[in-house]
This record gives structure tokens, sequence and C-alpha cells, in this order.
């Protein structure tokens, strides 16, 4: 009975850490394609332009909107598999 209810646990933990991964990427990317006017202002953007998204002022007002939504998704990311990892070791020592 409780190896099934962890069983059950892991497998949603494990399908919210890659919903939560897939939507933070989605975010990033839109952040990432809404870059500021007169940007890219740093040397690691011009080289890269997908490092936009590190720094606030290199993006535009609804970018900065998705830098949000993809660093709550990020923190969201690293809880859920911090979560799996744990139900996982405590499957594995059932």
């Amino acid at each position: 009975m409780t190896r099934n209810l962890l069983v059950v646990c892991t497998v949603v933990a494990s399908l919210a850490t890659f919903a939560s991964a897939i939507t933070g990427s989605y975010f990033a990317i839109r952040a990432i394609l809404n870059i500021g006017p007169g940007s890219p202002r740093r040397w690691i953007v011009r080289v890269w332009r997908l490092n936009a998204v590190l720094f606030a002022d290199e993006l535009s007002v609804i970018g900065r909107q998705y830098r949000t939504r993809y660093l709550m998704a990020a923190i969201a990311t690293v809880c859920a598999g911090a979560i799996w990892v744990t139900l996982a070791l405590a499957l594995a020592l059932t």
C-alpha cells in the first residue's frame, strides 16, 4: 500500500518536473525574443543573444514579464525535481 502510494507520487512529481521545465523553456524563449530597443548593450549578449534573459535591462517590458515567469518556472522545476528525487530515494529504500 505504501509502495503504491510512493510510486504514484513519484510519477506525479516527475510529470510536474518535466511540465515546469517545458514551461520554463517556453517563457525563456519568449523573453529572449523580446529584446528591448537599443539592445544588446553588453558584450555577452552580443556574443550569444540567449544571455539576454540574464539581464532585465536588455529586455523590453514584455520581455521582463516573460523573464519573471521563466524564473518562477525555473524555481518550480528545481523544487519539483527535489521532491522527485526524495520520493525516488524513499521508493528505493522500501
